[in-house]
């Protein structure tokens, strides 16, 4: 009897076509837009909004990229899918970011859920009886995630040395991050988006804080049970009540109140006099800023091949960066203030004030730079303040005000005169006190004084 053998493949006729889907970009927005409503009202806890939001823009970016689409191009108003794209999609994520089991697992289903209401509420359809269920099920891709274990060395040393060049934000890099918001602001037209931009760069300068610590702030935030007002941003103080969604899932170690400088408070007054009409809504939006950032940070994105062309002639030291890769991210910022402050704090140990505050030595030291950790929202640091108030306590309130201002002081100075490109006239004045008035320019002024 002859054995069986596996040699062969049968080639059939006829090969059954797999259901696709379409959807428009317009209802993917309105869908976030109620998303982050549905987690403002308490129907949806922040770490399930922030799990479903992220794997939901996972998806996308990666069915863009399988499929060869931009999604900034206005022609792409929708995307057609099958499940062998949804496969693709994520097989291409596990390819470029080998992420952990748990972290695969919660995107698949979290993406998942998001396609279910999104097919059922806006065009009646199951999701199991059109892409179906199986490309979300973890043991499709876990057979994937050993692929750096077979990855040649070269390779992995290479992706390595990048990452750690990475690690590197120079004072030159964010320099260069200003001038470019300088000349967003100096060659398009004026927009709340393009202000929420300068505005978003002077607070992460400021603060070092996350993206979505930023995409949180809201000058006022309601009190729903006693119909009471409490201020998230007291401009009167200079406290800025960072909500820290990475530290403890608890009301009251959750936050962070931090003092912020003179400059970043005007700045907000500013902007609060200008924009803000209803102080309870978030000031930056709903759309996440890391979204914002590669979108005007991208300069192939920011402008069209004509204006780009003659930014890049114009502007020797742009060609340093190819366009099609962002001058600057959020995190990037946030590494940056991160390495200055830790610079800052050996600058100030011995300072009267600092030993004050956090004594001598290394014992000092090491005070200071869990204050450093304090400031940037991290676990430790929280824990070496979690018997004292630096807002309430008038023992130390006054001096952590003067401690912080000092820090970015430094700062400050580091980024000038760039800096002033992206300051409002008002703080400009207020800055330079009666020379003020001759740093009054238009953007390109300034711009070309500073270039030059």
């Amino acid at each position: 009897m002859a054995r069986k053998t596996f040699s062969k493949i049968k080639k059939h006729d006829h090969y059954i076509k797999q259901p696709e889907v379409v959807i428009s970009l317009e209802v993917i927005d309105d869908y976030k837009e109620k998303l982050a409503r549905r987690r403002d009202e308490g129907l949806l806890r922040r770490g399930t909004f922030r799990n479903r939001s992220t794997s939901l823009n996972i998806l996308l970016e990666n069915l863009f990229e399988v499929k060869g689409l931009d999604p900034e191009n206005p022609e792409v108003d929708t995307i057609k899918i099958n499940a062998n794209d949804i496969y693709k999609a994520f097989q291409h994520y596990i390819q470029k970011r080998r992420p952990a089991k748990h972290t695969l697992e919660v995107y698949l289903e979290s993406s998942r859920i998001c396609l279910e209401e999104i097919l059922f509420n806006y065009y009646g359809l199951q999701l199991s009886q059109t892409l179906g269920l199986e490309v979300f099920k973890p043991l499709f891709y876990l057979n994937k995630l050993s692929v750096s274990v077979i990855q040649e060395k070269g390779k992995q040393l290479n992706e390595y040395l990048k990452n750690e060049q990475k690690k590197v934000v120079t004072d030159e890099r964010v320099k260069d991050a200003i001038r470019w918001t300088a000349l967003l602001l100096q060659t398009k037209r004026e927009s709340r988006t393009l202000e929420n931009l300068r505005l978003a760069l002077i607070t992460l300068l400021l603060t070092g804080a996350r993206s979505s610590e930023l995409n949180d702030l809201q000058f006022e935030v309601l009190l729903k049970e006693e119909g009471r007002v409490l201020k998230q941003i007291d401009l009167n103080r200079r406290i800025i009540y960072f909500r820290r969604m990475k530290i403890k899932d608890s009301p009251v170690r959750s936050f962070t109140p931090v003092f912020i400088h003179p400059l970043l408070a005007d700045e907000l007054r500013i902007f609060k006099r200008k924009f803000i009409t209803k102080p309870d809504e978030p000031i930056f939006g709903y759309y996440g800023l890391d979204k914002v950032f590669y979108r005007y940070y991208r300069p192939n994105l920011a402008f069209n091949e004509n204006i780009l062309e003659e930014l890049y002639r114009k502007n020797p030291w742009l060609r340093k960066y190819p366009p099609n890769e962002p001058i600057i991210t959020v995190s990037l910022i946030r590494k940056y203030v991160d390495s200055y402050l830790q610079e800052r704090v050996f600058e100030m140990e011995g300072e009267k004030l600092s030993s004050e505050l956090f004594g001598g030595g290394l014992l000092g030291l090491d005070n200071m730079r869990r204050f450093k950790n304090y400031l940037l929202g991290r676990v430790e640091g929280v824990d070496f303040y979690h018997y004292i108030s630096i807002t309430r306590d008038e023992r130390f309130s006054s001096r952590y005000r003067r401690f912080t201002k000092m820090l970015f002081d430094g700062l400050i100075e580091r980024l000038m005169p760039e800096l002033l490109l992206i300051l409002s006239p008002e703080v400009r004045k207020k800055l330079f006190g009666e020379n003020g008035a001759q740093l009054d320019f238009k953007p390109a002024q300034i711009f070309e004084e500073v270039v030059s």
